[in-house]
């Protein structure tokens, strides 16, 4: 008997030794990046005690503002190595495949049934190894939560184990994803037991979401707010890049109207004008009205007015690239024909449709959709299976037509926002949300 549980055991920890991160790279990546992000964030952590505490594997879940949130999630829970669990392309990024191979990553693919990710998530904390997942899928658009459904609510029922989140503030001041580059600055993170493991087995499912959400319903503009002095993040183009997500001009109700110049987010039509200031926050400028305190207030009052202009019939247009990304696998999915086309996208209240340019009709009659019914050179997408697009803003989005997802790089800016708002928009429609349940 006593050699059969020995037997076990060494079973046991022969899996949890294939499955966790290598120990020596893991330690090696964590001293290096604590050095790091000591001098460049001035990272400070708040740790809950009652985590030093449990023995066994962590269902770690955190919010996700920045590229660096692993990161932060390593040095916050020194006594675990964490497997994370991340999207396939990034894992397959040239240089960083390397790098990562030794966290042994668990691969989730969007627009994919991804019943290998959770199996891989199962059979890791069941060998005693501490998984982190994000349940936003993407990093925060403009700093607040992207919305989730009971998916991670699910897993963490059927895991049965203490549950910890670890959340990040001033991370998303300090990476926000519309800039292609860090800022040096200020960031805090905080660890807590979200759930114990009897709490994990006893709550509904809907009792353990409204945790999820609560502990994640955070933003670091009213953090900074909340702060005795607001903290400053240095950059010498503090608005570069903003008007990815931040493009429908207030003031003279204008889409895809504003531009960014060093610290200046302008509108090219009528010259409304923000300053970004060091601590992220707004000033107007002379002569322009004062809309917005800041970036998130912009992006959720753009989100309305983007809405609220597609259901009164309007719609919005881009000259696209369509490049074929992968097929959804089923028995009629074949690869197209022609993987990259060009043309021009519409994007209406619940609709979004591709037309390719084709000299034998006008162009304004396809857009106005009198394209024949049995048209071939025209796609129509899927909006709301997920609450956001996989996304690179502005640069490209992956859409699903009815058997591809295709990469579509518009030459509009703030057009990528415009389709991530609808699809949110949509999903929200659909699973009976409103805004405000994703606001403190």
């Amino acid at each position: 008997m006593q050699k059969r549980a020995s037997l076990t055991q060494k079973k046991r920890r022969t899996e949890s030794r294939n499955l966790q991160p290598i120990p020596f790279f893991y330690g090696l990546y964590r001293r290096i990046m604590k050095i790091l992000f000591r001098l460049l964030f001035r990272i400070q952590f708040h740790r809950d005690p009652a985590l030093e505490t449990i023995d066994g594997p962590l269902f770690v879940i955190a919010n996700h503002v920045s590229y660096a949130d692993p990161i932060f999630a390593m040095l916050a829970l020194p006594k675990h190595r964490l497997r994370f669990v991340a999207g396939e392309e990034i894992t397959q990024m040239r240089g960083f495949r390397t790098l990562a191979r030794p966290m042994r990553l668990i691969k989730i693919k969007p627009f994919h049934i991804n019943l290998k990710t959770t199996i891989s998530v199962i059979e890791s904390v069941r060998a005693g190894v501490s998984v982190a997942l994000y349940p936003e899928a993407q990093r925060s658009v403009a700093g607040d939560m992207t919305p989730f459904g009971l998916s991670t609510a699910k897993l963490i029922k059927h895991l049965g184990v203490s549950t910890a989140a670890v959340i990040s503030h001033g991370a998303y001041l300090s990476w926000p994803r519309w800039r292609p580059i860090f800022r040096p600055g200020k960031v805090e993170v905080e660890t807590r037991l979200l759930l114990s493991a009897e709490e994990a087995k006893t709550l509904t499912l809907d009792e353990i979401q409204k945790r999820l959400t609560t502990s994640l319903q955070i933003d670091d503009y009213t953090w900074q707010t909340n702060n005795r002095r607001p903290y400053h993040y240095f950059s010498f183009k503090r608005a570069r890049g903003l008007q990815a997500i931040c493009h429908w001009c207030p003031s003279c109700d204008q889409p895809f109207a504003m531009k960014a110049k060093k610290n200046i987010l302008y509108c090219s039509f009528c010259g409304q004008a923000f300053e970004v200031r060091p601590d992220g926050f707004f000033t107007a400028t002379p002569g322009s009205k004062p809309c917005f305190d800041h970036p998130l207030e912009f992006v959720r009052w753009q989100r309305k007015r983007t809405l609220d202009a597609l259901i009164a019939g309007g719609e919005l247009k881009s000259r696209v690239t369509l490049n074929f990304h992968s097929s959804i696998r089923s028995a009629s999915s074949a690869d197209p024909e022609r993987p990259t086309r060009q043309g021009s996208m519409v994007l209406r209240h619940g609709s979004l449709t591709f037309y390719e340019e084709d000299d034998s009709l006008p162009q304004d009659e396809l857009l106005r959709d009198e394209a024949p019914p049995a048209y071939e050179k025209k796609i129509a997408f899927h909006l709301g299976e997920m609450p956001a697009p996989y996304c690179s803003f502005p640069r490209f989005a992956d859409l699903r037509s009815d058997q591809h997802v295709w990469r579509v790089f518009p030459d509009e800016e703030g057009f990528v926002a415009s389709l991530a708002e609808m699809c949110r928009a949509i999903w929200m429609r659909n699973n009976g949300k409103e805004e405000s349940d994703y606001r403190p």
